[in-house]
């Protein structure tokens, strides 16, 4: 079933690139969370956007707030990602520890 607006977003385990085990819930901890969805790892507008949410990452870590990214991709592609993110996002190739991005098995069950 979809989400709207007020609901609880569901917690998960995954495969994600930046942490070894990844489990929504855990992740956040008491923080807050933006999570991105995109429909490709490598569509001009969401590499972009992503990478400018990467070079705003030290703001949100000031105010609490986790960055996870969504996509159908698989592992190989977002790692090919991580380092065009990187790149753009000018963070020194630290994306890995900024930013989680989920594999595509997850995606669909959380609509």
């Amino acid at each position: 079933m979809p989400l709207t607006l007020g609901d609880v977003f569901p917690n998960f385990d995954a495969e994600a690139l930046g942490v070894e085990s990844f489990n929504l819930y855990n992740y956040l901890g008491d923080s807050w969370g933006i999570m991105f969805s995109h429909p490709n790892d490598f569509t001009p507008v969401c590499t972009t956007e992503l990478a400018e949410a990467v070079k705003l990452h030290k703001k949100f870590a000031e105010k609490k707030c986790k960055l996870v990214g969504f996509s159908c991709n698989d592992m190989n592609s977002h790692k090919f990602l991580s380092d065009i993110l990187s790149a753009l996002g000018e963070c020194g190739g630290h994306l890995i520890c900024s930013y989680v991005i989920i594999a595509a098995r997850c995606c669909a069950g959380v609509g």
